[in-house]
């Protein structure tokens, strides 16, 4: 079939460039004497100038010569789908290659957050998240990379099979928690005692000594609050910790749980714990940070705002006696 197309020279309009048939002459003689990637470099150039769709077809069949399926799927679909007589004379040759292609690709759909973080697969940038279609890729072993400003990266190696659909999530961590400072509120006026009340010249008042001061509620329940986070604080890191244990239990000691990526066991539970581990410490670190925060500033509010005192009166008229109290 390469001998085929090689043979038969694709048809020029009067304004395609004088040089694309001695580029596609070159590309010809690069392919029979199999330096195909020779060819690739010629057939593209000639392709720059004329965009003829036989061209392009040239194209995808050196790129197929080199193992570049998801190239090569992509230009000869493209190529078939022109209205082009040359195309046409040559349809089930090109048929049966684009279905040799077919044969070592397969579809993976991936899905994740946040939105813009870049994907890469076997080194190569495929898009931004979320992706507008399902990627083609090679079948065997595939490496994602996923990756965004402030986030800790992600990489991945997944096994696929030709033909075989597959669907990956990818959720990246936040590298810095962004903690949001807790506004301090203003401290609360002193309450205005009431006047004692009036009594007959032959009553006897008697004021009861001042309670102790009141404090209020609030800052002890931001003290409350900071404490329960930094218990989870705690607790999260003894989840991290046990999750770091079973991955070293399953890797042995040659891998770094703190490394981004699971070296040596690329098997779904393996990357779970790896993951898990990632996020108990990063929620460990915000719970630490906003509990640590919020204790403090309670300790400071239940120090800094004024007591409320409380006042009682006790005092006695001509109908008997009487009780008073402010606050």
């Amino acid at each position: 079939m390469a001998v085929l197309l090689a043979l038969a020279l694709p048809a020029t309009g009067l304004a395609q460039q004088a040089d694309a048939p001695a580029l596609l002459r070159e590309g010809f003689a690069a392919r029979r004497a199999q330096r195909d990637a020779d060819a690739l470099r010629a057939f593209s150039a000639a392709w720059a100038l004329d965009r003829a769709p036989s061209t392009l077809a040239q194209v995808a069949l050196a790129e197929q010569a080199l193992g570049r399926w998801v190239d090569a799927e992509r230009h000869l679909a493209e190529c078939l789908a022109a209205d082009d007589r040359w195309i046409a004379r040559h349809a089930p040759a090109l048929r049966s290659a684009l279905a040799v292609m077919r044969g070592h690709l397969a579809t993976l759909t991936l899905e994740g957050r946040p939105a813009g973080a870049t994907v890469l697969i076997d080194g190569r940038p495929v898009g931004a998240l979320p992706l507008p279609a399902p990627l083609r890729v090679t079948a065997g072993t595939v490496v994602l990379q996923v990756s965004a400003p402030g986030h800790h990266p992600v990489e991945r190696r997944i096994a696929v099979e030709a033909h075989a659909t597959l669907r990956e999530e990818v959720t990246l961590v936040p590298s810095t928690p962004v903690i949001e400072a807790t506004p301090a509120l203003p401290p609360a006026p002193p309450p205005t005692a009431l006047p004692p009340p009036a009594l007959p010249p032959t009553a006897t008042l008697v004021t009861a000594p001042p309670a102790a001061p009141r404090r209020a509620v609030a800052p002890w329940v931001l003290v409350g609050a900071g404490g329960a986070l930094l218990g989870g604080a705690a607790v999260l890191s003894a989840l991290r910790a046990g999750a770091v244990d079973s991955l070293r239990a399953r890797c042995g000691g040659a891998d770094d749980p703190a490394t981004a990526a699971v070296e040596c066991a690329p098997d779904a539970s393996a990357r779970d714990l790896h993951d898990r581990a990632g996020l108990y410490r990063d929620l460990s670190i915000t719970a630490l940070a906003v509990g640590g925060a919020a204790a403090l500033a309670g300790v400071i509010w239940i120090f800094a705002a004024p007591a409320q005192r409380r006042a009682v009166t006790v005092g006695a008229t001509r109908h008997g006696p009487s009780l008073g109290w402010s606050f």
